[in-house]
């Protein structure tokens, strides 16, 4: 009989098909879906990724809030984002990996050392240990990785910085050296998708109007929304779509909700004011009058297809949909100028 693969067989023998492609945008996601699960699980406030190293990385996870068990290293973990194996995947393609708890004063609770994923040092168990820091060493592994890594700051910088737009109650610290001189950034945006929405304004789109931020949490998801129309319409949709921090570029389920619920908002203003006759609206037509940013997060996302690019839930379409065109409907019947400027576009 063949013999089945350990885990660590598994990801050091077909990495592949834990991480994608060995290069870089296939590691810095495998750092941000590290990221997701660690804030998630374990309720860290502050992060630091510092880059000391070519082919080195430490986190250092502050603000945790719940415990976390000593065999989360290099064993089956759940998570928020469905992978699971953020941190052992992380261990085992390394060369030298490093697990850490520390307490308030920073004395520590915990280390293991790995070599190559085998523990050197250190006791694994499923006991559950309470600490304020978790802190991950890396130094990949040079024979799985090869040359294949160019260690990009300036990738790192710009998902860190997007990274952070989705998690705005995290503080994000980036630390690297460029030619001996230390580079320290920080990431906080306090508006999460607000904020970023102001940004992507600025990129030669014309003016917008009935810009709406939206926030809600329910028992199946959490949802964060920024959109606003724009004045000038164009064939290409300006819609960005995340689920559990993931960019889902084909879109899916939480797009088809909050289109239903801005066509929804507005088709309610004209049936409240006898407009219908007069006005034909569309998803399509909507879809590109608006520019928009839509992250939700959630337990059990499923996906289309093996590559995790759209989200197939329809159960989350509805719930959307009625978020979105209840606060739409209020937002624009109570703003009658700009409102003509919004209905104008859909004349007969």
């Amino acid at each position: 009989m063949k013999k089945e693969l350990t885990l660590l067989e598994a990801v050091r023998k077909r990495p592949g098909m834990f991480i994608g492609s060995m290069s870089d945008q296939a590691f810095i996601e495998m750092v941000k879906n590290l990221l997701t699960s660690v804030i998630s699980q374990y309720e860290a406030n502050e992060v630091e990724v510092d880059f000391f190293n070519t082919n080195s990385v430490q986190l250092v996870f502050s603000g945790i809030k719940k415990e976390i068990p000593l065999n989360h290293s290099c064993e089956y973990k759940d998570s928020l984002n469905n992978l699971g194996l953020d941190i052992p995947v992380l261990n085992f393609l390394s060369e030298d990996f490093s697990f850490v708890l520390l307490g308030e004063n920073n004395e520590i609770k915990s280390i293991q050392k790995f070599k190559r994923g085998t523990i050197q040092s250190g006791v694994i168990s499923s006991l559950l240990v309470k600490c304020n820091k978790l802190k991950l060493i890396a130094k990949l592994d040079g024979e799985i990785w090869e040359d294949r890594l160019k260690w990009n700051y300036y990738h790192f910088q710009k998902e860190l910085n997007e990274f952070a737009y989705l998690n705005k109650n995290v503080k994000i610290r980036l630390k690297y050296n460029i030619e001996g001189e230390g580079c320290n950034i920080i990431y906080k945006h306090r508006n999460g998708m607000y904020d970023w929405l102001e940004i992507i304004k600025l990129s030669g789109y014309g003016n917008s109007y009935f810009q709406t931020y939206i926030e809600e949490e329910t028992d199946e998801f959490y949802l964060e929304i920024a959109f606003a129309f724009r004045e000038l319409s164009i064939d290409e949709a300006i819609i960005k779509s995340f689920v559990n921090d993931r960019y889902t570029h084909e879109r899916g389920s939480h797009v088809d909700g909050l289109l239903k619920g801005v066509t929804y908002g507005v088709m309610k203003y004209f049936q409240k004011y006898g407009l219908v006759d007069s006005y034909k609206i569309s998803e399509r037509g909507m879809e590109q009058s608006l520019v928009a940013l839509i992250s939700v997060k959630m337990k059990n996302a499923i996906y289309s297809g093996c590559v995790k690019n759209k989200l197939a839930n329809p159960e989350i379409i509805e719930p959307i949909s009625k978020i979105v065109s209840d606060m739409l409907f209020a937002k624009i019947d109570g703003e009658k100028q700009t409102t003509e400027r919004l209905i104008r576009r859909f004349e007969v």
